[in-house]
């Protein structure tokens, strides 16, 4: 009798599916509709929530920060998934290896024992003939393509998008965590992004009298949030000319609108710059004028 074998330990899910599931495993956690959850994180609608909770959406960093203030999560927990889903995006897994080949059978069970070095003369020169007429079958993997680089303003301070859930009104932070999004707001200036003919959405340069702070918003048009690409980035930055500093983001296209990290206007001009890429392929950048509020 063969020893029983040990049962292998199931395979880990991939990293999309484990951040799908916890995200609506909090949701149900707390008795929450979508329809809530969707009206808390200022989504479009219950759908975004859906999307999220299936696996069809990624959430941006923004999003994912969301979540864990929502929830009262610990700072990083959900974007650490995140995180290891996009890495999982850009490698992918190994093939499965091929199976073993099948038992050579020896030429003497072919041709008989007296015919043994008869058979085995054949069976080579044989193999020999469909090695050099077989052609090599193409490759069918695809490579990753290499997004477009993104010229950025040349600004001599650069501050990343943040992440953690309080943060102050300074150059650089989140205007959503600093509550500058719900002050008194206004678009300063509007830009089409364009991707060839193709409009792909608005660059709107925001600006909050009260935290005298500007950043860069956009907005996707009905075509950008049901295209079936397999990537699309987000690339946008709010500069202030006067010293030369930006704020920027660049970000999983989330079927909602994406903002960039704020910049302190201080009686100066600031403006919005940004470009969509759809599969490596980059829209052109857009960029609205430098304005100063109540110009």
């Amino acid at each position: 009798m063969q020893p029983e074998q040990p049962a292998e330990p199931p395979a880990e899910p991939p990293a999309a599916a484990a951040l799908a599931v916890r995200i609506r495993q909090l949701r149900q956690e707390h008795g929450l509709s979508q329809r809530k959850v969707a009206k808390a994180l200022h989504l479009a609608s219950h759908s975004s929530v859906a999307d999220l909770e299936s696996g069809r959406r990624t959430p941006s960093a923004e999003l994912t920060a969301a979540y864990e203030t929502l929830f009262g999560l610990p700072e990083g927990e959900l974007e650490t998934a995140r995180r290891q889903h996009l890495r999982e995006r850009v490698d992918p897994a190994p093939p499965p290896p091929s199976p073993p080949p099948a038992p050579r059978i020896p030429s003497r069970f072919l041709w008989g024992t007296g015919g043994f070095a008869l058979g085995s003369i054949v069976t080579a020169v044989t193999m020999l003939a469909l090695t050099a007429t077989t052609p090599t079958p193409p490759s069918t993997s695809t490579p990753t393509p290499t997004p477009t680089p993104m010229v950025w303003f040349g600004a001599a301070t650069v501050h990343p998008f943040p992440t953690a859930s309080a943060q102050q009104r300074v150059d650089g932070a989140d205007p959503a965590r600093t509550l500058c999004t719900k002050t008194a707001t206004v678009d300063l200036a509007r830009a089409d992004v364009f991707l060839e003919h193709r409009l792909l959405g608005a660059l709107v340069l925001r600006y909050s009298g009260e935290c005298d702070a500007a950043w860069a918003r956009f907005e996707p048009n009905g075509s950008l949030i049901n295209d079936p690409a397999r990537s699309i980035l987000i690339r946008l930055e709010a500069v202030r000319v006067a010293d030369s500093t930006a704020a920027r983001d660049e970000d999983e296209f989330v079927r909602d609108n994406h903002y960039s990290g704020m910049v302190l206007v201080r009686n100066d001009c600031a403006m919005a710059r940004g470009a969509v890429v759809i599969d490596a392929r980059q829209s052109e950048v857009a960029e609205t004028p430098c304005l100063r509020p109540n110009s």
